[in-house]
């Protein structure tokens, strides 16, 4: 009766790693969408940053009192 108990409890802690098991054309597309977010972040981060960089004003001062 152990061994019986024991052997379904180890199926059925294994069904769920073959059941959300993805394949590799699943992986591709998402790695496909994945690289095509980062170069949509990258453009845009770029383009903010440049703008920083180019438009920037600073103003420096010193307040001293006696």
């Amino acid at each position: 009766m152990k061994r019986l108990i024991v052997l379904l409890l180890s199926i059925l802690l294994t069904l769920p790693v073959f059941a959300g098991a993805a394949t590799v054309a699943d992986l591709e597309k998402q790695l496909d969408e994945l690289k095509a977010e980062l170069q949509e972040l990258s453009a845009r981060t770029d383009a903010t940053e440049m703008h920083t960089a180019t438009d920037n004003i600073a103003f420096y001062g010193d307040l001293r009192v006696k």
